[in-house]
């Protein structure tokens, strides 16, 4: 089964907890009161997954622009701003391109969602350097918008209580927020061995003529490099899988 590639394992619940409300609060975005991140957060670590916990709050408490002027403000000293100055992030811009639900997420009820981890037994090699939170590595673009729709229905499918979805470059910018605030070295944030795709699909920027994009995140150094992508076979280019819990 695609979902045993899924990899297995406990989560410290306490830490990542304090890590989720250590970063809301530092910035303002979330109150002391947030029962809910304990109790998803503990439902979600029932599910015998391992991978990253993180809170997903929808364009109406933070707007993507506004994620990243705060995950800018905690930047290391060296590292640039957040570079999206590629045209394919430019949201409404195309009509074939992103759009500004894409950009900013869902209008939904903030919920904590864990960024599921691959299992080593389905490296590429026996031990990828890759992002454990990629998946689907060393395949093509299109291979891999047709793997994560296969995950997805297939988890979907045997589990009540929760529901996998394709991870986010905004989910990414959060983890990497969270990250730079409770000091996690710069080696091991979030993203700094590897690339996600997004998996909205190609995007067309100027017409049928032009070559299609996709849209493709990384963290080099502690810089955020939101970029595109040919959508090509590589070992350190996969995509991520969100977990929710059911409601």
């Amino acid at each position: 089964k695609l979902t045993d590639r899924l990899r297995r394992g406990t989560i410290d619940v306490d830490t990542e907890v304090f890590a989720m409300l250590n970063t809301g609060l530092t910035v303002g975005f979330l109150e002391e009161s947030c029962d809910w991140i304990r109790r998803e957060a503990e439902l979600l670590a029932d599910s015998g997954y391992a991978g990253r916990l993180y809170w997903d709050l929808p364009p109406e408490i933070i707007t993507m622009d506004e994620l990243i002027e705060e995950t800018d403000k905690y930047r290391s000293k060296d590292a640039p701003k957040t570079n999206n100055d590629s045209s394919i992030w430019i949201p409404d811009e195309y009509e074939r391109g992103l759009t500004s639900e894409q950009w900013n997420g869902p209008s939904r009820k903030p919920s904590v969602r864990l960024a599921v981890y691959r299992a080593k037994a389905d490296d590429p090699e026996a031990e990828s350097a890759a992002d454990p939170i990629l998946h689907g590595l060393q395949r093509t673009y299109d291979e891999q918008l047709e793997l994560v729709n296969e995950y997805i229905e297939e988890f979907n499918r045997d589990h009540t209580k929760y529901k996998l979805e394709a991870l986010t470059h905004k989910g990414v910018a959060t983890m990497l927020l969270a990250d730079r605030i409770n000091g996690v070295p710069i080696g091991d944030r979030i993203l700094s061995k590897g690339f996600m795709r997004v998996m909205y699909g190609w995007w067309r920027l100027y017409g049928n003529a032009n070559a299609p994009r996709c849209g493709s995140v990384t963290l080099s150094t502690d810089w955020f490099i939101m970029n595109e992508s040919a959508g090509h076979a590589y070992p350190n280019d996969g995509f991520g899988l969100s977990m929710r819990v059911a409601e």
